[in-house]
């Protein structure tokens, strides 16, 4: 039906907003000279910005995936609403901790 291809649409779009944007955040992480700190920050998004609607986690934590091998991992995650329900995107990077 009409109705459920616009909400179809409107999912799609929030969804592509949401992947665009946290690979553009961590992109930050992977790109700067120096490793983000080890942290856990959230928001919401100011009425001006594009991302207005989401809300963001953002949580950089050290991991051992290997025995003998550090890395930092930073998850980037945005929850948004469509009508009744709350929909989640998050996303990782690995970067040195040193």
């Amino acid at each position: 039906s009409f109705s459920t291809s616009i909400f179809v649409l409107s999912s799609t779009t929030n969804l592509w907003k949401a992947m665009s944007h946290a690979q553009n955040e961590l992109l930050k992480s992977e790109r700067a000279t120096i490793s983000p700190p080890v942290s856990l920050s959230q928001g919401e998004f100011e009425l001006e910005h594009p991302m207005n609607g989401f809300n963001w986690k953002k949580h950089v934590s050290d991991t051992t995936p290997l025995p003998g091998i550090r890395v930092r991992q930073v998850n980037y995650q945005l929850s948004w609403n469509e009508g009744e329900n709350v929909y989640t995107y998050d996303a990782d990077i690995y970067v040195n901790p040193n």
